[in-house]
């Protein structure tokens, strides 16, 4: 009985990893077709490619209108990156650690804008944004996207967090660590890999 049960785990562990190998690959299948169309001689973009060129990364780098989008959606993407990683790691010691009242309600009003359909999402950024001034701002665009990223911090450091062994902490305060030195050499070394995630 115990190489029965042996051989229909590894059965299932087998057909777990063709499973997400067939969704993995259609996940990516785009991008071996939008590759290889960029390298294109056509005048339009087309699959398959009729000739090898590099007119269109010409084309991108020539314009001003191209490239100072490019510029910018890097700054918003970097200033995103950063926000949203403090703000959804506090989120989640608050969550986690925290003791408070609403905290089972707050928890998933925070979570919404994974929820929310995007143009929802989208005009209520518009009318919010509009009276602030922010319509067609880096501090808007910033703005909405980190709020759009924090909910994803917030549940890989909140899963790093709870599998964390608080009492290692404690002890680097019972050996004399203040509590920054304690989250700087123990906590956060720890919990790392939750917020690079």
């Amino acid at each position: 009985m115990p190489g029965t049960y042996g051989k229909k785990a590894n059965a299932r562990l087998i057909l777990l990893y063709i499973v997400c190998g067939v969704v993995l690959l259609f996940l990516i299948f785009p991008i071996f077709i939008v590759i290889p169309i960029s390298f294109s001689s056509s005048l339009y973009l087309e699959f398959p490619p009729k000739g090898f060129s590099l007119q269109w990364y010409r084309k991108f780098f020539n314009s001003y209108e191209w490239t100072s989008s490019l510029f910018i959606s890097i700054q918003v993407a970097v200033a995103t990156t950063i926000l949203a990683t403090i703000f959804g790691t506090l989120a989640s010691f608050s969550f986690v650690r925290g003791k408070f009242r609403g905290k089972e309600a707050l928890y998933p009003f925070m979570l919404s804008p994974m929820v929310i359909p995007i143009i929802i999402f989208a005009i209520a950024c518009y009318f919010f944004f509009s009276k602030l001034h922010l319509i067609g701002t880096k501090t808007g665009l910033i703005a909405a996207h980190t709020i759009l990223a924090i909910p994803f911090v917030m549940i890989n450091v909140s899963a790093t967090l709870k599998g964390f062994d608080v009492n290692l902490e404690k002890a680097a305060l019972n050996l004399g660590a203040n509590p920054i030195k304690a989250f700087l050499h123990v906590t956060f070394p720890l919990i790392r890999p939750g917020i690079i995630a």
